[in-house]
Parts: C-alpha cells; sequence; structure tokens
C-alpha cells in the first residue's frame, strides 16, 4: 500500500560479534548465575558503542536507509544481574514477571542519541513484545523510536473492548501508555488464531474495533500486522484490516458487506451469515485460555452443525462458476477444519482407535488443499515441505539445492533445515 515499513526483526544480539563477547565477557547476560554465549547485558555502554557502530555503517554504505531495527531476539530470557538494576519494577500482569521496557529503552536511547544528529530522519523500529509489551515507566523514548506494538501474550480472540477478557485492561493500559510518550507507533497484530491457525477466523467483531481503537488513543502510524497465505480462513480480516488501516473512520459493516455482497454475489446474503455465525463464535463465548481444549468449548457439535447448515444455504445460492468456486473455498476450508475438531473430540473423550488414520487423512487433505489453492494464497504451507511425496526439499537463500537430503523422511530431515 505504499509508506515507509519499519524495521523491528529481532536484531539486537545477532549484530553483537562473538568475538567481541570473546574479548570482552562482562557484556554476556548472567542467565542461571552463569554468563550465556547469545544473550548479552543491554545496558553496558560497550554494547551500545558496538552497536551504534555497526548501525552507523549500514547507514554509510545505504545511506538511502530510513529505518532500523534496535528489537532483541525472539524470546524472553534477559540478564539477571546488572540490567536488573535498571527495571522499574512495572508489573506485567499478562507474563507475571517484571515488565523490561525501561532496560530495553536505556540501550535504544543511547543509540538513537548518537545516531540521530547525523541522520535526523532515521526512525528506529523496536518491537514492544513478550515481557517489554508494557510501556517503559520511567525512561523516556528517543522520538526517533518507533515501538512496534506486538501482543504475542495478550487476547487473540476478543476485541479490546470485551470487559470479560482477563488481559484487555492490561493491553488498554499499553496501546495508550506508548502513544502518550512516543510520536508514532507500529502495530504488529496478528492476522490469524495463534493457538490454531486453520480454523474459519474472519476478525469482524475484532479488527473493527481494534484498529480504530489504536488510530485513536494508540498514535498508530504503521500498521504492520503479521499475516499468511490464509485467504480460506481469514481474507475478511485481510480486507478489513487494510481498509480501516487506510481509513479509520469507515464504518466496519459497510466494509463486511461490501466484500460479501461483491465476492459472492447472489450467496453474499448466506455467506454474510455464515461468516457473521463463525465470527459471533470466536467473540461471544468466554473462553480465552488460546489453546486446542479452548477450541473444544468454542467449537462444540452444536455451532459446528450450525455452521454446515449456514454453508450449505451459501452453496445452494450460488448463481454463477465463479459464485461457486468462492464458497467452496470456504467450504474446504470448514470441512478440512471439521475434520480437526473430530480429532479433537476423539483424542479428549478416549476414542483412540482410529485417530492414527484420520489424522493421516487430515495431513494428506491439507497438504491437497494447499496445492490447489496456492494461486488462491489459501492454506499456508511451510516452505520446507516443497513435496507432498513424504520427502522435503532443501532450499538455502531461496534456491532449490537437489543434491541436499532430499531422499531423507520428513521425520529426519524437518529439524535444522530451514
Amino acid at each position: 500500500m505504499g509508506g515507509m515499513a519499519v524495521s523491528a526483526g529481532h536484531f539486537l544480539e545477532h549484530a553483537v560479534p562473538k568475538e567481541l563477547r570473546a574479548q570482552h565477557p562482562e557484556i554476556k547476560a548472567i542467565i542461571g548465575g552463569k554468563p550465556h554465549e547469545h544473550w548479552i547485558k543491554w545496558t553496558h555502554p560497550l554494547v551500545a558503542e558496538t552497536l551504534t557502530n555497526k548501525l552507523l555503517d549500514i547507514l554509510a554504505k545505504e545511506p538511502e536507509t530510513k529505518t532500523l531495527s534496535l528489537s532483541p531476539d525472539d524470546g524472553a530470557t534477559w540478564d539477571e544481574s546488572d540490567d536488573a538494576k535498571f527495571d522499574a519494577g512495572d508489573y506485567d500482569p499478562s507474563l507475571q514477571t517484571i515488565a523490561k521496557a525501561d532496560r530495553l529503552m536505556v540501550l535504544c536511547n543511547r543509540i538513537a542519541a548518537a545516531i540521530s544528529p547525523k541522520y535526523p530522519d532515521v526512525k528506529f523500529g523496536v518491537l514492544a513484545y513478550v515481557d517489554y509489551t508494557r510501556p517503559p515507566v520511567r525512561e523516556k523514548p528517543h522520538p526517533a523510536i518507533v515501538p512496534q506494538i506486538a501482543p504475542i501474550t495478550f487476547s487473540r480472540a476478543h476485541p479490546l473492548n470485551d470487559p470479560g477478557e482477563p488481559n484487555n485492561k492490561s493491553l488498554q493500559h499499553l496501546v495508550a501508555g506508548w502513544g502518550n510518550v512516543v510520536p508514532a507507533t507500529s502495530y504488529y497484530f496478528y492476522g490469524y488464531y495463534l493457538a490454531e491457525v486453520s480454523s474459519p477466523n474472519p476478525m469482524l467483531t475484532k479488527w473493527g474495533h481494534d484498529i480504530p481503537f489504536i488510530y485513536q488513543r494508540g498514535a498508530c502510524r504503521y500498521w504492520q500486522p503479521e499475516t499468511m497465505t490464509n485467504f480460506e480462513t481469514s481474507l475478511h480480516a485481510h480486507w478489513l484490516g487494510l481498509r480501516l488501516a487506510w481509513d479509520p473512520s469507515q464504518k466496519p459493516e459497510a466494509i463486511i458487506d461490501e466484500i460479501n455482497s461483491r465476492l459472492y454475489g447472489h450467496a453474499g446474503a448466506a455467506m454474510s451469515a455464515y461468516w457473521r455465525h463463525i465470527d459471533d463464535t470466536w467473540v461471544k463465548i468466554p473462553e480465552y485460555a488460546g489453546s486446542g481444549f479452548g477450541h473444544l468449548r468454542r467449537w462444540n457439535p452444536e455451532r459446528l452443525t450450525e455452521a454446515r447448515r449456514l454453508m450449505s444455504a451459501g452453496r445452494a445460492a450460488c448463481a454463477t462458476e465463479a459464485e461457486t468456486a468462492r464458497v467452496k473455498l470456504a467450504d474446504d476450508s470448514l470441512a478440512a477444519f471439521e475434520m480437526l475438531m473430530q480429532q479433537r473430540r476423539d483424542l479428549a473423550d478416549g476414542r483412540w482407535a482410529t485417530l492414527a488414520e484420520q489424522v493421516a487423512k487430515y495431513r494428506a487433505r491439507m497438504i491437497e488443499l494447499g496445492t490447489q489453492y496456492e494461486p488462491q494464497f489459501a492454506f499456508t504451507r511451510m516452505y520446507w515441505l516443497g513435496a507432498t511425496d513424504g520427502r522435503v526439499k532443501v532450499f538455502v537463500n531461496g534456491q532449490h539445492v537437489p543434491h541436499v537430503n532430499d531422499k531423507r523422511e520428513q521425520t529426519d530431515s524437518v529439524n535444522g533445515y530451514c
């Protein structure tokens, strides 16, 4: 859609050379009472100096660069000694620990302050993530810092205004809190259900409320959701997210009515009822655990039966080949999810005799659907599963390497070959 994509990928630990850690072991984080080979002390001055020089080198070689990442590596592992003194005591209830944003801002402010005088237009993306999602209490972020809020530990199904969701109060606090301390934020919402990605999930209510909310309360200037090729489950979410991000004053209901009528034609009303039922199942059921066991509560046989009835009405309303094909994409998704939920129920109820056979059929069907609907950007397939015959194709930097590992079984070769 244009605009600048804020760089906020996992970076910091990877940019500190191993040689420097060997020469200066004092920059190694203390984990479990011992120096760690990967994690570092964010607040050590040598770390800021090293990273500043690294980024200045990048800018000297690529002066057109407009954004650089200051995000730590993935995970929630921190120095337990020196860095801990820079925490502000802010408690993160979602992870039951002290929030780490203040100690991270010590490092990020040092880097931004050193680079911004020479490169005043460069923005520094910093993930607000896991136990540094909450805004800093003591440290004032440099104006060039753009926190990219990635609420991975918060509600995955319910909108921010749902009073029953136990973490919503904390999430509202951090959205408003970051909005109060920086000129601009980026939002890295998730365009799928993290705990189980194959379930139909249009996110009509959640994104219909949450996107305008973050623009109003959270200083949102960069909309960068994490998405997948999952148009079979979440096409409505993608469409709604893009449209509202472009103009959050629009009415979400009008956007959804438009896509249903334009996409499904004669079946628009019937498919609107189907997707509304799916969305209601997500947001009206007080299930907040975000796990497969939660699916048993949310997607019970009665709700799936109603989904199947509404889908049948949608199929019956189609009047053209295009309408039939578009409804069939959603129908194939629902049918696969029905297979998955049968396996879930059988596992929970102790009906295990046919479970292995069911799983094998389900896996084969999902691979088949991924192949069939690849042109429609649906049924995401992991990129290392390049074949459907139980073997793995190996890719290095995007190029297939035919003589490496192709003949090893999937179960032997998936680990370590990405």
